[in-house]
């Protein structure tokens, strides 16, 4: 993931390829949540991660926890704290409060 300034201006990349905690292997949904936070869906490793705006990992939803997502294309965080989660594989939208 990389960050860009208003003008277009490279400021720095969050992540890397990779399986562990803030890596990467097929980021596709991106959306920054209620308190600022970076969240980014990874369709290959099934998981949506949490970063400060720093680009610091804080979390991982999904992945080998409880919560099973399959394939997660895209991710909404809307203004109450709700977190929507769309997954290419099963057709749900995963709503948490």
């Amino acid at each position: 993931v990389q960050v860009f300034d208003s003008s277009g201006v490279f400021v720095r990349s969050i992540g890397s390829l990779g399986g562990g905690a803030g890596q990467f292997l097929a980021p596709c949904g991106i959306c920054l949540g209620d308190d600022g936070e970076i969240l980014v869906s990874d369709y290959d490793r099934n998981d949506v991660q949490v970063f400060t705006r720093e680009g610091v990992h804080v979390e991982t939803i999904g992945g080998d926890g409880p919560i099973n997502f399959v394939s997660p294309n895209s991710v909404i965080a809307d203004s109450s704290g709700r977190l929507f989660v769309a997954c290419y594989g099963t057709g749900e939208v995963m709503m948490f409060e």
